[in-house]
């Protein structure tokens, strides 16, 4: 049912319209979403000097749409470049770093495929905290173990709740107009990743350990009883032979 009240005041008939009205529910709770379709990758990371090096395989939720991709990055932050990416595709891409002046922020990228002889750059300007438009984005970390990280970037698209209005009266009547609305909110789940470095995996000292004197122990237990037999077996053949 559309919202909208009526209500008197010294006896004389007041309206209270709004601009928004929702018939069900569900009209409204689709105005409040969250959308988990993401992008999956894997990263294998190994730093060597002042670069990071790594590989990286992407597919989306259905399992399709496989990139597989070769990447370099510089270990300092204080670099203008942010990364070289070169795809299974022939496609390489060279992205820069947020390069910020003032309040502003300005990102570039630059691509281009030698096989296909495509080329393309395109640049985006925002603000140095990055929420323009009603829109916010950021990734979530959550290191698993030693080497191991896992990554989710999520963003959220907003209007934020409104209400103005005014109040209008004299000897005949009395209106109150006011205008409300809800806002929205829409949110996405985008991309999970998983980044690995080999280098920096840990496995317990104490298992290590532990293992390798149960393997030599097993070993030598084995070689032991191995040589019993034998020495047994031999004796037997030489009483045979008296």
């Amino acid at each position: 049912m559309p919202i909208h009240i009526d209500a008197y005041s010294d006896g004389h008939l007041s309206e209270y319209s709004y601009t928004e009205s929702y018939d069900t529910v569900d009209e409204l709770l689709k105005r409040f979403t969250l959308d988990y379709v993401p992008k999956y990758s894997l990263k294998l990371r190994d730093r060597k000097g002042s670069l990071i090096t790594g590989v990286d395989f992407s597919c989306n939720s259905r399992g399709n749409d496989r990139v597989l991709s070769f990447v370099i990055k510089p270990a300092s932050a204080e670099k203008w470049w942010r990364r070289v990416r070169v795809t299974h595709t022939g496609n390489i891409s060279l992205r820069s770093r947020k390069l910020t002046w003032w309040v502003f922020a300005l990102d570039l990228q630059g691509e281009v495929n030698p096989i296909t002889r495509a080329k393309d750059v395109s640049f985006r300007v925002a603000t140095a905290w990055d929420v323009t438009g009603g829109r916010y984005q950021n990734k979530k970390k959550l290191k698993v173990t030693d080497g191991i990280e896992g990554r989710v970037h999520w963003s959220i698209n907003y209007d934020l709740p409104e209400l103005s209005g005014h109040f209008r009266s004299n000897d005949v009547d009395t209106v109150n107009d006011m205008n409300a609305s809800l806002g929205y909110a829409h949110a996405e789940i985008s991309r999970v990743e998983l980044a690995v470095w080999p280098r920096n995996l840990s496995i317990p000292k104490t298992m290590w350990k532990r293992d390798v004197l149960e393997g030599s122990s097993n070993l030598d237990e084995k070689s032991e009883s191995v040589e019993e037999e034998n020495i047994f077996s031999m004796k037997k053949f030489f009483k045979k032979l008296v």
